[in-house]
């Protein structure tokens, strides 16, 4: 059987050098998950937050994030606002099938990102086969 596009989730990849306290645990809160690496010269860390598993299509997951981050609290504000570096990642598996696999963010989605100081990337993965069990 052919391997299929597929979308597979929404990350959030933001990158600074001042706190992370705040904005994780307030995220974290909100079913999200969080992972912190250090990074590079020009940022200290580099966080990359996923999207709760509940959530099935690009658009409505960096809605949910976009609303989740405008509510949270004044202090994990002022660390998102602190990072140089905010994105949505939209994650998909690749294959041969459709001949053409498609989303669409609307402008209003794309708007709140931008209101976040956010940019929205696409990431694309290579499917594998996987041998049968």
């Amino acid at each position: 059987m052919p391997l299929e596009t597929r979308y597979i989730t929404v990350d959030l990849v933001v990158k600074g050098n001042g706190e992370t306290d705040l904005l994780v645990a307030a995220l974290e809160a909100r079913g999200y998950v969080a992972q912190k690496h250090d990074w590079d010269d020009e940022h200290k860390w580099f966080l990359n937050i996923s999207c709760p598993h509940d959530v099935d299509a690009p658009e409505t997951c960096i809605l949910r994030c976009c609303e989740d981050i405008e509510s949270t609290p004044e202090g994990a504000k002022a660390e998102w606002n602190g990072a140089n570096y905010r994105e949505f990642f939209i994650g998909y598996e690749t294959g041969k099938h459709p001949f053409c696999s498609e989303n669409h963010l609307k402008p209003e989605t794309v708007a709140r990102a931008a209101g976040l100081r956010a940019g929205i990337g696409i990431a694309l993965y290579p499917r594998r086969d996987e041998p049968e069990p």
